[in-house]
């Protein structure tokens, strides 16, 4: 990449928000937006501040969108915690936007982030600028719905490529999740270290890639067996702010999406051109994927197309 001209690129994060003081991200954040409502945790509804409160009882959301953010591009060779898929990149950045809080990921402010990322006016602002791809590491299940269906064909209209976590719960029946299996939208299935599908990722028609997410079971055969990213501790109450920088691992599909938002940011720094169907048409032809083992020649509802290959993108 340091031989060819690169450009700026974006990748928005719509999730729990981000440290926005994290040492490993602060230099790679461009202005995001809270879409939450008045009731949540850092005291004021929708505002210019996604700062990500932390200690949110709700699922997996604890520092959720910092570790997502970290995925995506923390800094590389800073001698501080990890490196993102695109870390080596200045140019890549990161747009926070929050839209999971004390109550769960409300499908209204996660449409209002679709359609700010896309360069939309909502709640009477405009983003600075807008993005170059979105991350989605959330979801529920159920068909997709109309009004998600209609942001992310804007958000594809404005040339950006939305990508999402195919969901986890393959042990609790497998439910359809959305927005992955919305049209239009790259669903990301999770392998672990040993290159087989995690227990708990879907197995769906929609799921078209696959990429790291980890897998605890094997921690004594692969000591990082897991997703190492940016994280944090403590919590922002108000004025109250005992928040840490951290990090730590976990794993989910939500840390397999941001591995192939970083990879999609890394094509859009040398191909500025690229649309969202040129990127499908390069999936589809296995142009950037390598096949599994156990993968077939053609697409899969484990896999999708493949494992994700940076070097080959």
């Amino acid at each position: 990449l340091s031989t060819q001209q690169q450009s700026d690129v974006v990748v928005a994060v719509i999730d729990s928000g981000v440290m926005l003081q994290h040492p490993d991200l602060a230099s790679r954040l461009v202005a995001g937006y809270d879409f939450i409502d008045a009731d949540e945790l850092d005291g004021n509804g929708p505002d210019s501040n996604p700062d990500d409160p932390g200690a949110v009882d709700y699922g997996e959301v604890n520092f959720h969108g910092t570790h997502v953010a970290g995925t995506v591009a923390a800094v590389a060779n800073n001698g501080i915690g990890g490196a993102g898929v695109a870390g080596t990149l200045s140019g890549v950045r990161v747009m926070p936007l929050r839209v999971c809080g004390q109550g769960g990921c409300p499908g209204i402010a996660i449409i209002n982030a679709i359609k700010y990322a896309a360069g939309q006016p909502v709640l009477g602002v405009n983003a600075p600028r807008r993005a170059d791809v979105i991350n989605l590491s959330l979801g529920g299940s159920g068909s997709c719905p109309q009004a998600y269906a209609e942001a992310i064909a804007a958000a594809r209209a404005a040339n950006i490529v939305v990508i999402a976590s195919a969901g986890n719960g393959y042990e609790r029946g497998n439910p359809s999740n959305r927005p992955a299996n919305c049209e239009g939208v790259v669903a990301v299935g999770a392998v672990g270290p040993a290159g087989r599908r995690s227990p708990y990722s879907q197995v769906q028609s929609y799921v078209d890639i696959a990429a790291p997410g980890g897998e605890s079971s094997l921690s004594s055969r692969f000591p990082q067996s897991m997703i190492y990213s940016s994280w944090g501790s403590g919590t922002l109450r108000g004025t109250t702010d005992t928040r840490k920088p951290t990090f730590t691992d976990i794993q989910v599909t939500s840390m397999a999406a941001p591995h192939v938002a970083g990879v999609a940011a890394l094509m859009r720094s040398v191909w500025p051109q690229m649309r969202p169907t040129d990127f499908d048409s390069a999936l589809a032809a296995g142009k950037i994927t390598t096949k599994l083992p156990v993968a077939s020649a053609q697409k899969t509802t484990e896999f999708g197309y493949g494992l994700v290959d940076a070097a080959k993108s």
